[in-house]
């Protein structure tokens, strides 16, 4: 059985994008953040997989009730991210999934052709990754329990070496990376403008979203 993740928060202000924040407002952030959850739910609502949302808060709150409705909820748990994803993927592994994709809810753009992909590469591969363009990743996939421990290795998290670190610690474990095509994800307020340029060319792709950055670029 293969089992889709999506990591998420409930989009309050002063929560959720706090770099994009810093430049947008909160408010804006916020709403640029829900509109980023709406438009993964929707494009990842046909991925053929158990799916679930691995929510930052103990229970989930109403928005993200409302947005992922039919999804099953599981709590991230205290820790640092690696502890986080190594507890959610062994989560998912003990529920009888077969291979495990974890998602980002940084990347609205990401399609359910996207996530099939990762699983079908994970019918040889051992570990897949969707890199991102600040040297991190935007998916990742597993095929074995026996992996998700490689996420607490000293992995430089939200640094560009993200992405070099965690192949590193899986391949210690003999885990060879696979890397798919790239996806964009947004982190600051630069990376808004390669978003909208690639939903601009990928029509239906994120509507919400391009909705959103239509109208803050008019």
């Amino acid at each position: 059985m293969n089992h889709l993740v999506v990591f998420a928060k409930e989009p309050v202000a002063g929560r959720v994008k706090t770099r994009l924040a810093r430049t947008l407002g909160e408010g804006p952030a916020t709403s640029l953040y829900a509109a980023f959850l709406e438009d993964l739910a929707a494009g990842l609502g046909d991925v053929r997989a158990a799916r679930s949302v691995a929510t930052h808060e103990e229970e989930p709150g109403p928005v993200l009730e409302r947005i992922f409705a039919g999804w099953t909820f599981v709590p991230q748990g205290e820790g640092g991210l690696g502890v986080r994803l190594a507890r959610v993927s062994a989560h998912a592994f003990s529920a009888g999934a077969s291979r495990v994709v974890i998602v980002g809810s940084d990347a609205p753009a990401l399609s359910a052709a996207d996530v099939e992909g990762a699983f079908a590469r994970l019918l040889e591969a051992q570990v897949s990754f969707a890199p991102s363009p600040d040297g991190g990743y935007a998916l990742v996939g597993l095929a074995s329990p026996d992996l998700a421990k490689a996420f607490e290795s000293p992995i430089r998290w939200s640094t560009p070496h993200a992405l070099e670190d965690s192949v590193e610690a899986f391949s210690a474990l003999g885990a060879r990376a696979e890397l798919l095509p790239q996806i964009a994800d947004v982190d600051e307020e630069e990376d808004l403008g390669a978003l909208l340029a690639f939903l601009e060319s990928h029509p239906g792709r994120a509507p919400r979203t391009l909705e959103a950055l239509k109208v803050r670029a008019a």
